[in-house]
């Protein structure tokens, strides 16, 4: 290969295949990008678009275009050539051919191209100070709620807006209920042939005359101040081109009908971090005046028209969420900043399955799957392959029995319900996150086979620092884990007991067990062999190994409880001594459990009469409590 050209991710690979499914190949080489690019993000997705539309194919030449080849050593022999030319030359001559791939492109930085210039091109010039896009598809009764509500909105010129609906191919009678509408603004629809999200608002995007655009969804209902607080952000950073995050909210809506467990699960404080399409987690958000990219949520979301220009339209090989999370990577990385505000806030108005949802997991990790493989420098391939070991590997029974115990535990009263706990949270809702764990790394692995082959997890766990003995343990040890939870809320401790000490049996150096024990023991008042568990347990949960594939509660726990622990039996050194050492440590604590350890310490000085230290402390306290109630 030579060094004018560029390659993108699985370049020889590709070349390769087209070698070993045509013996009568002995020379491969890729198909040449008839333009450079002003980015290598803009490169390695043409490329991935091309392997996509045309994986296999390929054309016979007589010459070669471009300096890069790959070639079959059988059909070299042992003769020994001086130069590239000769060496093409006798692999031709003896009845080899050489073979173009079609789904390969490379770049070959010839300055005679022509630059390739990422903009789109709009239908017609800004005439509106907003236009509101909704992409739908067979929603009509929603989409009509939607609409209503922004038909609604205080505080608005609506002689200032637009409002473009764009229909995917919905059969359910969308495109004859919008043929009805009366707006008091100018209302535009568009119907065409049902290709998906992406391709959907990317027609609305292209049609828009608003010099700004916000991005909504017809599962959505408006706040009367959604659109005048959208504007009120870009004008107060009217020097700046930025993206405006709104505020999904999760209250319950009439006609709907009830929250079930899990839609309230998903929707109070998402914890399934692979999730880009209800997990609308804003209580991370540590900077709202530059949020970072992951948190771009289109249901409600404005920018600037302009940014469309320099950033371009969203992917639409991808959907559920992941098109956000790439389309958000690229605002950031075109320098653009997005600014949260809390009060441009619609309400989520869609019930949610579970087996709908898990089916819709396995396209998200498919997809982000993809996504690393076509921009590995950017969304890092290893973190994915080795979630598939931590989730997917030998986790069959759990899921199974993760399955049962959600039949069983979503038909119970929720007072009831609450009995049943998993390391100090609901134990339904660790069965949901099993499940969606499994379900997503099913999806990459699917795509990592189609790349890598069958085997590519036996060989990746043999490139890592991981023993298959260890991880059955593990395995065996969260099932053990999950059933004793499940028996101790129902009363039977004994079964409990043993289950656990089963489980430290087989996963002696892990804390977990010692977190299920210790608890037991604090919540029966034995605050002595409390005191003993959790401090074995925090010694172990100190050396936590990052390769573990078992849930590990945050240390901070076993600092709280193990203090906990002491002060019922006057230990109240230790207890201060303790909680001293997590504040020396400066481990992330949230406002509630800062609120708790400065509490116990203003008790534990107390008593051992250091009364300023015992003041400070409860001022502190009730200062984190104060900021609690405000949150």
């Amino acid at each position: 290969m030579d060094s004018t050209v560029i390659v993108p991710p699985l370049w020889d690979k590709h070349l390769i295949a087209h070698l070993k499914q045509d013996p009568q190949i002995g020379i491969t080489t890729p198909a040449t990008a008839e333009s450079s690019y002003n980015s290598a993000y803009k490169f390695e997705s043409d490329a991935w678009s091309i392997y996509n539309k045309n994986k296999g194919l390929n054309v016979f030449s007589d010459k070669i275009d471009v300096p890069c080849i790959i070639i079959d050593c059988s059909a070299v022999g042992e003769d020994k050539y001086h130069n590239l030319t000769g060496l093409i030359s006798a692999i031709v001559n003896k009845g080899c051919k050489i073979a173009i791939a079609k789904d390969t492109l490379v770049r070959h930085l010839n300055p005679r191209l022509k630059k390739k210039i990422n903009k789109i091109r709009f239908k017609d010039p800004e005439a509106k100070l907003l236009s509101v896009l909704i992409p739908s598809y067979n929603n009509k009764e929603k989409l009509l709620k939607c609409l209503e509500s922004l038909f609604n909105q205080k505080d608005v010129d609506y002689k200032k807006l637009e409002i473009i609906v764009v229909d995917d191919g919905s059969e359910d009678g969308t495109v004859e209920a919008l043929g009805k509408i009366k707006a008091p603004c100018k209302f535009r629809y568009y119907s065409r042939s049902h290709k998906g999200w992406s391709a959907a608002i990317n027609r609305g995007i292209v049609e828009a005359v608003g010099s700004f655009i916000l991005l909504t969804s017809p599962y959505v209902i408006a706040d009367e101040n959604l659109i005048s607080e959208h504007l009120k952000t870009h004008e107060k950073y009217s020097g700046e081109d930025i993206a405006v995050l709104g505020h999904i909210s999760a209250s319950p809506q009439e006609g709907i009908g009830g929250i079930t467990p899990f839609m309230k699960f998903l929707l109070k404080s998402p914890k399934i971090q692979y999730n880009y399409e209800f997990a609308f987690d804003y209580n991370d958000i540590e900077y709202p005046e530059n949020v970072e990219y992951k948190y771009f949520y289109t249901p409600n979301l404005s920018l600037k028209r302009d940014i469309f220009q320099n950033v371009g339209l969203f992917e639409e090989g991808f959907q559920h969420g992941v098109q956000d999370l790439e389309f958000g990577f690229r605002v950031s990385l075109n320098k653009y900043r997005i600014v949260y505000n809390r009060d441009a806030v619609v309400d989520l108005y869609r019930r949610i399955d579970l087996e709908g949802f898990l089916e819709r997991q396995i396209s998200v990790g498919r997809q982000k799957a993809i996504l690393s493989q076509i921009h590995p420098g950017i969304f890092d391939v290893n973190p994915i392959k080795m979630n598939c070991v931590r989730h997917l590997l030998g986790k069959e029974r759990l899921v199974e029995r993760a399955e049962e115990l959600v039949d069983e535990l979503e038909k119970m009263h929720e007072a009831i319900r609450n009995n049943y706990k998993f390391a100090g949270s609901s134990l339904l809702e660790r069965c949901y996150i099993i499940l969606s764990d499994y379900y997503y790394t099913r999806g990459i692995n699917e795509v990592l086979s189609e790349q890598e082959g069958d085997n590519w997890l036996d060989i990746y766990i043999d490139g890592i620092d991981v023993e298959l003995q260890h991880l059955n343990s593990e395995n065996r040890a969260y099932e053990l884990l999950m059933e004793s939870y499940y028996r101790a809320g129902k009363g039977d401790f004994p079964a409990f007991l043993d289950g656990v000490e089963q489980a430290a049996q087989l996963i002696p150096m892990h804390a977990s067990p010692y977190y299920a024990l210790g608890s037991f023991y604090l919540n029966l008042e034995k605050h002595k062999p409390a005191e003993e568990t959790f401090g074995k347990g925090l010694n172990k949960r100190k050396l936590y190994n990052s390769l573990s594939i078992l849930p590990v509660e945050d240390e901070v726990l076993y600092y709280m409880w193990l203090a906990m622990a002491c002060i019922p039996q006057g230990k109240y050194k230790k207890a201060a001594e303790v909680l001293e050492e997590l504040i020396a440590e400066r481990l992330p604590v949230s406002v509630e459990q800062g609120s708790f350890i400065y509490k116990c310490l203003s008790l534990s000085y107390k008593a051992l009469g250091e009364k300023r230290k015992a003041l400070f402390c409860k001022e502190e306290s009730e200062r984190l409590k104060e900021d609690l109630k405000i949150a």
